[in-house]
C-alpha cells in the first residue's frame, strides 16, 4: 500500500519537472484575411480579423430574399484566405507541432510555407516537417463555402478557435476510453496512440497510466513498454483499469475523473498527457429515444440546435453555447442535437451534464477526437451519403454508442418496434407563448427568442406532436399596401425576419419556399415545445404581429416594436 502510494508520489515529482515539454497555444488573434477566389494572393486585399469568423455575414442578400449570395452560384464570393506568420524558435527543433481547427465551413487547404499540408486521421494538421525553426513561418488557409442557403442560413470561414498544439517527438498523440459498470466495479478501456517523429528513438519506451479521482487521489495505474525501432510511426494499445464504487456522470452531476498518461523514454518522463475521464453508461433500443442512462430508464427530450447560431453568424462564441444549452435546460429539455458539434458546445454539455445527439459528416474523425465527451450519446449518421458504410464504421470504432438510423424527417420522433410514433392521450387546447422580449433596435441584428408551448384544457403542459404555423403579417396587403401581384417578393417588407426553429418537420422546408409569403414556418412542437428565432431588419419600424396557429386557427399572438 505504502509503496504503491510513494509510487505515484514520486511520478507527481517526476511530472512537475514536464509541464514545460507540452504546449498548448492560443491563435485565434492576429490573423489576415481576404475574400478572394483566385490563387494569385498579389491582388488580394487583406484586412485583420479575430477567429472565429464568418465573412458571409457581410455578404449581400440576394435581392427580395433572405438569403444570403454564397454558394456555386457565387463562386467569386464562397472562398476565403486566412494568413498568420508563426514565429518558432530553435528550441523547437525536435518537437511535434501540429495546428487544430475546432470549425472550418466548409472545406479547407492548409499550406505552410508555400507547401500543402494533409490533414491527420483527426482533422489536425501536423507541421513538424514544414517549419522553418528560428525564423518566421507564413502560415495560409484556404476556405470554400460549398452549401448555398436553403430554408437557413449558412456561413463560411474558420468558425472555431485555432490551436497550436507542441509536445516531444516521442508523445501521446491520443488517448480514447471506454468505461463499463458492473455492480459496483467498473472497467475502463484504454486506448492509446503514441507518436514517434524522432529517427533516433530506438530504444523500449514505456507508456505509464493511472488515474486520479476529483480531489487527485491516485486509484489505479498501468504500465506498459513500446518498441520503437521505426521512426516517423504511430503505435496504438489497448489496455483495462478496473476500481470500484465509481462516481458516474448524470444528469446535475457531471463529476470528472482524471487519467494521466506518462511516456517514459530512458528512465526518463519525456511526455504527460491528462485527459479528463467520465464514467457514464447509456443504452437505447435500435437507437431511439427509450433509453438507460447509468441504468436508469429515462425519457430523452431533445430539441434541434442546428439553426439556433443563426443570431452571431457560424463563428459561434463559447458564451452562446452555454446561454442555449442553459434556455433548453429551464425548458424542460435533457438533450440537444447538432451537426458537427464544436468542442465549446460539447465542453458547455459535459459541464452541465446534457446529452447530446452528434450529427456527423466524417465519423472516423469525430470519434478519435470527440469520442471521450460523456454527454454525446448517440452518432446520427441518417443523413451520410455513406450510410450503410458510415453506420457500420460507427460501431466499429465506438461500440458504447448506439447509432442514430432514422432519416431527417423523424431525426427527433419517439419510435417504437413497428415504426410508429408514440402520442399522448392529452389533448392539446390552447398555444401558449412567452418573448425573450418585446422590443426590437432597429440596427438589423437584434434578436428575440420566442418560446412556445401546448397546454390541455386544465392548463397543463400537453406534450404532443403538433404541427404549428408561425408567420408575420399573413394578411402582407393590408399590412404594407402591397398588390397582390408582388406577394411573392412581400419578404424584402416585412418588418421581422423568421430566422430560425426547432423540431421543425425537414420533409416541409422545401414546400415553404413556393408559398407566396415566405415567412410561412411549419413547426412540429416535440413533446409540445418548439422555439423561433426573431430577427430585425435594418430600416424597418415595426410594428411586427408575430402570429402562432395550428390547423388554420390562431393559438398566440405578439407585437414587437421597433426602438433606436
Amino acid at each position: 500500500m505504502y509503496k504503491r502510494l510513494f509510487s505515484a508520489l514520486l511520478l507527481i515529482l517526476m511530472c512537475s519537472a514536464l509541464a514545460e515539454g507540452r504546449e498548448k497555444i492560443f491563435l485565434n488573434n492576429g490573423w489576415s484575411f481576404a475574400q478572394y477566389a483566385g490563387f494569385d494572393l498579389s491582388e488580394a486585399k487583406w484586412s485583420t480579423v479575430s477567429l472565429p469568423h464568418d465573412w458571409v455575414v457581410d455578404l449581400p442578400y440576394i435581392p427580395a430574399r433572405t438569403e444570403k449570395m454564397v454558394g456555386w452560384k457565387y463562386a467569386e464570393n464562397s472562398a476565403g484566405w486566412y494568413k498568420k506568420v508563426l514565429s518558432i524558435p530553435e528550441s523547437d527543433k525536435g518537437m511535434r507541432i501540429v495546428l487544430d481547427l475546432d470549425g472550418v465551413l466548409s472545406r479547407c487547404n492548409v499550406y505552410c510555407n508555400d507547401a500543402e499540408v494533409r490533414p491527420s486521421g483527426d482533422g489536425t494538421f501536423e507541421l513538424t516537417n514544414y517549419l522553418a525553426y528560428g525564423r518566421d513561418n507564413e502560415l495560409l488557409i484556404r476556405v470554400e463555402a460549398q452549401m448555398k442557403e436553403s430554408d437557413t442560413y449558412v456561413g463560411a470561414g474558420l468558425c472555431g478557435d485555432a490551436w497550436l498544439y507542441k509536445s516531444p517527438a516521442v508523445s501521446v498523440s491520443n488517448v480514447r476510453y471506454n468505461t463499463e459498470v458492473f455492480g459496483s466495479r467498473c472497467n475502463v478501456t484504454v486506448y492509446t496512440t503514441v507518436s514517434n517523429s524522432d529517427p533516433e528513438a530506438e530504444e523500449y519506451v514505456s507508456v505509464k497510466q493511472y488515474l486520479e479521482d476529483a480531489i487527485g487521489t491516485a486509484i489505479c495505474e498501468s504500465q506498459i513498454s513500446l518498441d520503437y525501432s521505426i521512426p516517423f510511426s504511430e503505435t496504438s494499445y489497448e489496455q483495462t483499469l478496473s476500481f470500484d464504487y465509481p462516481v458516474v456522470w448524470d444528469f446535475g452531476l457531471p463529476y470528472a475523473y482524471s487519467l494521466r498518461t506518462l511516456v517514459i523514454r530512458g528512465g526518463n518522463i519525456v511526455d504527460e498527457l491528462r485527459t479528463p475521464l467520465y464514467v457514464r453508461t447509456f443504452t437505447s433500443d435500435d437507437g431511439g429515444i427509450d433509453c438507460s442512462l447509468n441504468g436508469k430508464q429515462i425519457t430523452v427530450s431533445a430539441c434541434s440546435l442546428e439553426d439556433f447560431y443563426i443570431p452571431v453568424g457560424s463563428a459561434v462564441p463559447a458564451g452562446y453555447w452555454r446561454y442555449l444549452v442553459e434556455s433548453k435546460k429551464a425548458a424542460g429539455y435533457n438533450c440537444v442535437r447538432a451537426h458537427n458539434a464544436p468542442s465549446a458546445l460539447l465542453d458547455v454539455c459535459d459541464e452541465l451534464g446534457f446529452l447530446l445527439i452528434d450529427q456527423v459528416d466524417d465519423v472516423e474523425a469525430a470519434v478519435r477526437r470527440d469520442g471521450n465527451h460523456p454527454c454525446i450519446v448517440m452518432w446520427d449518421v441518417a443523413q451520410s451519403p455513406s450510410f450503410e458504410r458510415d453506420k457500420v464504421l460507427a460501431r466499429r470504432l465506438d461500440p458504447s454508442r448506439p447509432i442514430h438510423e432514422f432519416s431527417a424527417s423523424t431525426a427527433l420522433r419517439q419510435p417504437v418496434k413497428e415504426g410508429k410514433v408514440k402520442k399522448s392521450r392529452k389533448k392539446a387546447e390552447s398555444i401558449m407563448m412567452s418573448l425573450s422580449k418585446t422590443e426590437l433596435k432597429s440596427d438589423g441584428q437584434d434578436i428575440i427568442v420566442a418560446d412556445v408551448w401546448l397546454v390541455d384544457d386544465n392548463g397543463n403542459d400537453a406534450p404532443i406532436e403538433k404541427d404549428l404555423y408561425i408567420y408575420v403579417d399573413k394578411d402582407m396587403t393590408t399590412a404594407f399596401g402591397i398588390p397582390e401581384e408582388d406577394a411573392r417578393n412581400a419578404q424584402k417588407f416585412a418588418p421581422v425576419c423568421l430566422l430560425g426553429y426547432c423540431n421543425a418537420d425537414p420533409a416541409f422546408r422545401e414546400t415553404v419556399r413556393e408559398w407566396s409569403i415566405p415567412q410561412i414556418l411549419l413547426m412540429k412542437a416535440y413533446q409540445g415545445r418548439a422555439q423561433v428565432l426573431i430577427r430585425s431588419i435594418e430600416g424597418c419600424s415595426g410594428p411586427a404581429h408575430i402570429r402562432i396557429g395550428s390547423d388554420s386557427t390562431f393559438g398566440a399572438s405578439a407585437t414587437i416594436n421597433y426602438v433606436d
